[in-house]
């Protein structure tokens, strides 16, 4: 059935099939149909699940929607192209990880879908204090901190211009899991409608935003963070292989 909430995405119910190569053993719940709609300045709209597939297939640890093309046929007729893809709420972290709704806490923008904010509150207070003895090393136990610096990393090296005031979504296992994040939404990303990104000043109300500029007052998470973001320009998104990924997409 069409969604009635967004009118650009269609959502399916799927049986256990592998729907995407890259991950050929999960279990699909939901899947989105999606147009890329925002993209209307490359004319390609892949640009979203192109850099998404540039970051899968470098082996980073991070979470990202799987992708692929399909034709789109209606009253037996070829209308075009469509981005298959993950879903990026609840439904991927069943999909990935075999948690159902109830078992994790999830949120979008500050705003728990599942679960509770108890911890992630918990998190967040705990890294103001991050220089304080032993407390990096609990917050490690709460976020799972390699992941988390990819995420960042990445989305500061593209410039989404949809983020951090958007488009942000943190998932854990109530079981004493460690949050994760959900990269997803990177339209606006690579300077596309000729914005410049925002300080991340300007969106410290942002309880994501207050963590990693927290983190960031920690030497060694400070060198953790560089050194991976100067692996996003001169590895991942290196552009004779970025290139190739592109034109093979």
């Amino acid at each position: 059935p069409r969604s009635t909430l967004f009118p650009y995405t269609t959502l399916f119910r799927s049986r256990d099939y592998s729907f995407f190569p890259q991950k050929p053993y999960i279990r699909s719940k939901t899947l989105l149909v999606r147009n890329g709609g925002n993209d209307v300045w490359s004319g390609s709209r892949f640009t979203d699940p192109a850099l998404a597939t540039i970051i899968q297939r470098s082996g980073i640890d991070m979470d990202v929607q799987s992708f692929v093309q399909v034709a789109e046929y209606i009253n037996g007729r070829f209308k075009g192209i469509l981005n298959l893809r993950e879903p990026n709420n609840d439904k991927f972290v069943y999909a990935n990880f075999g948690y159902d709704d109830e078992e994790i806490d999830m949120f979008e923008n500050d705003t728990f879908t599942n679960g509770t904010d108890e911890v992630y509150n918990h998190l967040v207070q705990l890294s103001e204090n991050i220089n304080q003895s032993g407390v990096y090393e609990e917050v490690k136990t709460l976020l799972d901190i390699d992941e988390f610096t990819n995420y960042m990393a990445a989305e500061l090296y593209l410039g989404n211009d949809d983020w951090p005031n958007n488009n942000v979504k943190g998932y854990r296992s109530q079981a004493d899991g460690r949050f994760r994040f959900v990269c997803f939404d990177l339209d606006y990303s690579v300077n596309a409608w000729n914005h410049t990104i925002s300080s991340l000043n300007d969106y410290s109300y942002v309880k994501m935003v207050k963590l990693f500029k927290n983190l960031l007052k920690h030497n060694e998470y400070r060198k953790k963070f560089i050194d991976t973001f100067c692996i996003m320009g001169g590895s991942i998104f290196e552009k004779s292989r970025a290139t190739a990924i592109i034109n093979d997409l």
